[in-house]
């Protein structure tokens, strides 16, 4: 797929939330969407996300490891 270069690949736990894995890739929860949007044909409905579930993630987003000094 298009831009499938730009994804990476979140394993749902039990207890995630889109809410809880767009904070973990994209810093803010509030975003759950974007995450959702990449996950249409995965995910019927964004409040039942069932354990052991691949999603996509944009890899872009993912945490950046802190400069050394």
């Amino acid at each position: 797929p298009e831009g499938a270069e730009d994804w990476g690949e979140h394993i749902v736990l039990g207890e995630d939330t889109l809410g809880s894995i767009a904070r973990l890739y994209l810093g803010e929860p509030k975003r759950w969407r974007e995450i959702w949007d990449l996950n249409r044909d995965r995910i019927e409905d964004p409040d039942d996300l069932a354990t052991g579930l691949v999603l996509r993630v944009p890899v872009q987003a993912a945490p950046a490891s802190p400069a050394a000094s």
